[in-house]
């Protein structure tokens, strides 16, 4: 309630006219994201006693800026991270949880909405010995628990330590283990120092998807499954993957552009097949249907390869539309780009939008597909050809498909750009021009020293390397 890092973007901000188009991003994938319910194998104790057992003073702060104190050294988030760049999801469980939780055919139940096959209890110094008692009663309920180890002790006082200490060992010993494993009224308990073996003689499939680099969130509804796919690689990722689900039908949805279409797939046994293509940067949502519902929708393009190339970086003007301090002079560019660090101090000082207009011969197929590819934006872009919106591309790769918008023949591009504030603000700073109007607020740098961006740098801002139509 009291978090202090925030973003003031207003109507005076640069990026203020190009906001709508991150809004509709936000409300495409948290509208899917929202939905259902989430879909995971896995939920991992969060130990939270071993934090609290050697605090520094009298408190340990559970803060972002010391997570290589708290956090990285535990087993707790080695294993989550190992468990989750393997292709398992999960969801993080504490003591209070695991004491409201159910077990309903073999699966925990944590609430209405949450279930996962597999209780996961890392490496734990201390652990209260009623978290111990209903981690076992889930397992008589008929729950898979995985204990890297034995908890070492119990939290409390120094005086009551002995008898408590008895206590857990007298529950431990209540777990009669044959190679590991102690079946425990309708469920079983495992010891492993290997999770990840455990799980796989549990049969407890993970999302092989993960070994390309794709990183994914999955998401149970009425009718199917959604994977939010992401690619967080430098590289691009194009293969074939076999999803953890059966589905009729799979359909593709770009949260950037709200466009929709069928992706080819095929069922083998219990999983299904498919290739999808992603740059680095892109994210996708794949909707995987039980039934085949979706008959309108056209095939998913495939993007994976250009048949055609045309370089549009050439005879591109510049006029400055609207920002602050002031609006430098228009330009004509033999080939495009940034309107920063060309040896104009008026442009170098400028933040807010600019247009850069075109205008170029195509020979247009029917049928293929045509995107506008740039090579690097900065920082948000929207597009207009022969005079009509195609739509905004402010991350990367910064590409967008203008098929419907393109002619046969000469064609018009429009490419307004917004940039950072960062150069006015500096601009402002250089001058000593006061620019806060802030009441009982501190505003300081990143270092918690008074703000000065009279020695910033000049951002880079406008359109680098090339812009080219590719067509598929």
């Amino acid at each position: 309630m009291a978090f202090y890092a925030s973003l003031n973007l207003t109507q005076q901000n640069s990026l203020w006219p190009h906001f709508n188009e991150f809004n509709q991003f936000i409300t495409r994938t948290q509208s899917i994201l929202q939905t259902g319910k989430p879909d995971n194998e896995l939920l991992v104790y969060w130990p939270v006693y071993d934090v609290w057992s050697a605090p520094k003073g009298k408190m340990e702060m559970i803060t972002v800026h010391t997570v290589d104190e708290w956090l990285h050294p535990t087993e707790f988030y080695k294993q989550s991270k190992n468990l989750m760049d393997s292709g398992y999801s999960l969801d993080f469980i504490s003591d209070d949880m695991i004491s409201k939780s159910r077990v309903e055919q073999g699966r925990i139940q944590t609430s209405e909405k949450n279930q996962a096959q597999v209780l996961i209890i890392p490496s734990t110094e201390f652990m209260p010995i009623e978290t111990l008692k209903n981690i076992l009663k889930l397992a008589e309920q008929g729950a898979h628990v995985i204990f890297q180890s034995k908890p070492k002790s119990t939290p409390g006082y120094p005086i009551d330590q002995a008898a408590m200490q008895a206590e857990l060992d007298q529950l431990w010993e209540t777990l009669n283990f044959e190679n590991g494993k102690s079946e425990h009224g309708n469920g079983q308990v495992i010891l492993s120092n290997s999770i990840q073996s455990a799980l796989e003689e549990l049969e407890i499939e993970r999302e092989t998807l993960v070994d390309s680099g794709l990183d994914f969130i999955r998401r149970k509804t009425e009718d199917g499954t959604y994977y939010f796919l992401v690619n967080h690689s430098p590289h691009e990722i194009h293969q074939t993957f076999s999803l953890n689900v059966t589905a009729e039908q799979l359909v593709a949805m770009d949260p950037l552009t709200g466009s929709r279409g069928i992706l080819e797939s095929n069922i083998l046994g219990s999983k299904t097949n498919m290739s999808i293509f992603l740059k680095s940067g892109e994210s996708i949502f794949i909707k995987a249907l039980e039934e085949s519902i979706e008959t309108a929708l056209p095939s998913w393009p495939d993007y994976s390869k250009a048949e055609r190339k045309q370089d549009l970086s050439t005879n591109w003007s510049l006029t400055f539309k609207e920002g602050q301090p002031h609006l430098p002079s228009s330009q004509q560019m033999e080939t495009i780009h940034p309107w920063t660090n060309q040896g104009d101090p008026s442009a170098d000082d400028f933040s807010g939008q600019a247009n850069y207009t075109s205008n170029f011969d195509l020979e247009k197929n029917e049928g293929k597909r045509y995107v506008l590819q740039v090579d690097q934006v900065y920082e948000s872009a929207k597009v207009w050809i022969n005079g009509e919106y195609a739509g905004a591309i402010w991350s990367i790769p910064f590409q967008l498909d203008v098929t419907e918008h393109l002619k046969n023949g000469q064609n018009s591009i429009k490419i307004e750009v917004a940039s950072l504030m960062a150069n006015s603000i500096r601009y402002l700073d250089r001058n000593g021009i006061q620019w806060r109007n802030y009441h009982e607020i501190n505003f300081v740098n990143i270092d918690y020293q008074p703000f000065d961006a009279s020695n910033w740098n000049t951002m880079p801002s406008g359109i680098g390397g090339k812009v080219q139509l590719l067509e598929f």
